[in-house]
């Protein structure tokens, strides 16, 4: 196919600060410590988070107790807003990953502020969309794409949002192998004989606690295995 996609998409833009200048005044200012559950999968709550520092994840965590991570949280972001929407169960679970701090409102301020404000409500059909695509993204690489490339896939999303000198990214800190495999659904061992693969072909190169990316290369890859050709953000 010779299409072109932008299928590993930049991070998400911030709340307009028109929101954020709206709600935090009256939102309730929380501390989190590592490893603490903000949200828990199927709670029957509705609050919105603003992420104030920290970072966090968020996840399903399986039958057999392997947890999945959908994506990665850190100052700027929100969550809890789909349960604010619909008033149905949380779909997910939220879990912080170094201390920090959230700001909590009401599931009615947000709505009223989001639909009060046009830049607000532009900000949050957007946002909506981008989730729609990000899942089904990631329903297709589970679903089509073998382990290694769902792994090549993944490090493209970290370094595409990373910074760069030149054609390398470097991801600092980087996530452990571990962490890795929760991502794609797989195993750790495979994980680590991947980057041991990539690495010595040149694609990345590995620290204590980073990874430098060859990104052009590392996209020429994922190309390959998707059958589309990525549009790799700008910067």
């Amino acid at each position: 196919m010779s299409n072109t996609t932008p299928w590993l998409r930049a991070a998400e833009a911030e709340p307009p600060a028109s929101l954020r200048d709206r709600l935090l005044p009256q939102a309730r200012t929380l501390r989190t410590r590592p490893g603490q559950i903000v949200i828990a999968l199927g709670a029957l709550s509705s609050e919105v988070y603003f992420v104030l520092s920290g970072t966090f994840e968020v996840l399903i965590t399986a039958r057999d107790g392997q947890d999945v991570v959908l994506r990665d949280l850190g100052p700027g972001a929100i969550f809890g807003d789909l349960a604010a929407l619909d008033r149905q169960p949380r779909s997910a679970t939220v879990t912080s990953t170094s201390a920090g701090s959230i700001a909590s409102v009401t599931a009615a301020a947000f709505l009223d502020a989001v639909s009060e404000i046009p830049e607000a409500s532009r900000w949050f059909m957007n946002r909506l969309g981008g989730e729609v695509r990000r899942m089904t993204e990631k329903a297709f690489e589970l679903s089509a794409l073998a382990a290694r490339s769902r792994l090549h896939c993944e490090l493209l999303r970290l370094v595409a949002s990373a910074p760069r000198t030149g054609a390398t990214g470097r991801i600092e800190p980087a996530p452990t192998h571990e962490a890795l495999a929760q991502r794609i659904g797989s195993q750790r061992e495979m994980v680590s004989r991947e980057l041991a693969r990539l690495d010595k072909a040149g694609v990345l190169q590995r620290g204590p606690r980073f990874i430098e990316i060859e990104t052009a290369k590392l996209a020429q890859l994922v190309d390959t295995e998707l059958g589309y050709r990525i549009a790799l953000p700008e910067g």
